[in-house]
């Protein structure tokens, strides 16, 4: 008899899209969206959830965010025998264990139970053998095992170097290698058991989303698959935001589009258990606007056809010719034209608009990509030395200013 169960991951609950017109807030988008995660799951008839990573966007979730999750969690609960949750590089492990107390409330009234297991919850297994980071159990005649290994720091897996005493210089891949063959060894397993791992990692072959985070996506945080294959049937991975499949490995991606360049579809999979094999089927979620970016070239009257064509999208539109203050405040009077960027097709890069325009231009750069920031602030110091007025040098002063005043904001964030 068949079984089906869901894997989703990257749901960035709390995530704001930077606009010129101020941050826009997507809770309605996250709540529809979920209600179409439940919608899938309930006609599914499946029988437990798998949710890889990254819950929410901030360390410091804003209690909106906190709510959506749990009201998430509380209809799932309702549908499903089990919900399997690990932490990702955006989570907090204190605030995912506050969610774990009401769990226990929970499980209390009920077979049914609510998984969530975070580094800390790793370090306490491999060294006082509490915690367990699997979870064996039978649904119709099968028995599955589920293995959970949360996102693991860089910084943070010294200590596991420690523990294992490892010799050889430090491998990032290679740590998880010796965790999974540490957990396995402890496990007495049936040939029939299907097996699971779940995991927040970036595979080397992985093709990135476009919006992931620079600083966790680096050649450092890069794991082999031959350090994690193991003979699992499925193995339900997080971190990057685009939908792909790797031999038996699978990102789900996130559950919507997270900023402009994830121009992809976003989605969850669903995944059917059947005479020992796994059969798994991507399945787009449509409650969400689209992110789209439009090129403003030569007739600006064709490019308002365009945002007229899609209202229910945001819209970052790329200018590649000079546009009169007029024009400027045309595009910004349509509600959904969230952001402007002006661009040299030629040089290949963002360049200034007029200096009427100076602070749109700032706040319309991704200050998540600190090499921008870095690159415009070097590029405005390429002074002039023939030009002493000194109405040119205040006006650069001021706006190198502003680029590093962007910058400080993130930084003390």
């Amino acid at each position: 008899m068949s079984l089906n169960f869901i894997h989703l991951s990257d749901l960035h609950l709390g995530k704001k899209i930077k606009s010129i017109k101020g941050d826009i807030d997507r809770y309605n988008e996250f709540y529809q969206t979920f209600e179409e995660i439940e919608y899938i799951i309930k006609q599914s008839k499946s029988k437990f959830v798998i949710i890889s990573g990254d819950i929410f966007h901030n360390k410091l979730p804003s209690l909106e965010a906190e709510e959506l999750f749990i009201n998430f969690l509380i209809n799932t609960y309702e549908l499903v025998d089990y919900i399997f949750i690990i932490s990702g590089n955006h989570d907090s492990d204190l605030k995912l264990k506050n969610l774990n107390a009401y769990n226990k409330l929970l499980n209390k009234f009920s077979d049914k139970k609510i998984i969530i297991y975070t580094f800390s919850d790793l370090e306490d297994y491999f060294n006082n053998n509490s915690k367990l980071p699997y979870f064996k159990f039978k649904l119709n005649n099968t028995e599955i095992l589920i293995i959970l290994i949360p996102f693991i720091e860089y910084r943070l897996g010294l200590k596991f170097h420690q523990i294992f005493q490892i010799e050889k210089e430090y491998s990032y891949s290679k740590l998880h290698n010796i965790l999974l063959s540490k957990i396995l060894q402890d496990l007495e397993l049936n040939q029939n058991t299907i097996k699971i791992l779940v995991m927040h990692i970036m595979l080397n072959s992985a093709n990135l989303g476009n919006s992931e985070s620079p600083l966790y996506t680096n050649d450092i945080y890069k794991v082999l698959i031959n350090d994690i294959s193991f003979d699992f049937h499925y193995i339900a991975l997080g971190h990057i935001h685009k939908y792909q499949k790797i031999q038996n490995i699978y990102y789900s991606g996130s559950i919507l589009p997270l900023d402009f360049g994830e121009d992809y579809k976003h989605g969850i999979i669903l995944n059917t258990i059947e005479n020992n094999l796994i059969k798994s089927e991507f399945i787009e979620l449509k409650n969400h606007k689209k992110l789209i970016t439009l090129e403003l070239n030569e007739n600006i009257n064709n490019l308002i056809n365009q945002i007229e064509n899609n209202k229910d999208s945001y819209i970052k539109i790329r200018i590649s010719n000079a546009l009169n203050s007029f024009d400027i405040q045309n595009l910004l009077n349509f509600d959904n034209v969230i952001k402007l960027e002006k661009f040299s097709k030629e040089e290949n890069k963002l360049i200034s608009y007029d200096e009427k325009s100076q602070q749109n231009q700032i706040n319309t750069i991704d200050f998540s990509n600190i090499l921008k920031i870095y690159e415009m602030y070097y590029k405005e110091l390429k002074i002039d030395p023939n030009n002493k007025n000194p109405k040119n040098k205040e006006k650069l002063e001021l706006k190198l200013k502003k680029i590093l005043n962007k910058l400080e904001e993130i930084i003390n964030k």
